[in-house]
């Protein structure tokens, strides 16, 4: 099967999942001895999932931000001058993007593309707004509990794009053909 197709393949058999789950869920709310998830599966594996995407979020999504933002600290340098005399912490950075190093004058092409990028997120959290709100509106006042669940699905699935995007990239540094396994192998640490 082309990797392609399940890059599209497999977001939708998880909203697929999640929809199924989610009629289960409303089938099983009207019965008085249901029990929550906590209930059914015991603290441990609850706490255990809560810890899963407490590490996920801290080391695959806060961590790599907080990298980038001390990197753009420090001055561009080669690998092997990284750590050395040369390696401080500067705005320099921060300062061409405002004023262009050769002749210090205004640099309008980063001003252009960085107030473009500003008007283009303002008009975004206005459309978000323009959609969303009423959407939750409707869902707090007179959505059942069924399309509730539905819209919410609708609503964080796109957000997904991200984990899974990088899901898939670890996926491809991991695979046997992997470059993290090519090393290990040009090392003789693993024999493939």
């Amino acid at each position: 099967m082309n990797s392609r197709f399940l890059v599209f393949l497999i977001p939708l058999v998880v909203i697929a999942i999640f929809w199924l789950m989610a009629n289960r869920e409303a089938r099983l709310a009207h019965d008085p001895t249901h029990k929550g998830f906590f209930e059914r599966n015991g603290t441990t594996l609850g706490f255990v999932f809560i810890l899963l995407v407490a590490f996920w979020t801290l080391f695959l999504v806060t961590l790599p931000y907080l990298y980038m933002v001390v990197e753009s600290f420090h001055p561009k340098l080669p690998p092997l001058k990284r750590g050395g005399p040369e390696d401080f912490l500067t705005v320099a950075q921060y300062k061409s993007f405002f004023v262009t190093p050769s002749d210090g004058t205004w640099n309008t092409n980063h001003m252009v593309a960085f107030i473009f990028t500003i008007l283009a997120s303002a008009a975004v959290t206005v459309l978000n707004f323009a959609i969303c709100y009423p959407l939750a509106y409707y869902m707090a006042q007179a959505g059942s509990a069924q399309k509730v669940r539905l819209l919410m699905l609708g609503l964080i699935v796109p957000y997904w794009v991200n984990e899974i995007l990088r899901a898939f990239s670890l996926r491809l540094l991991m695979a046997s053909k992997g470059i993290i396994n090519q090393i290990l192998m040009a090392l003789g640490v693993t024999d493939g």
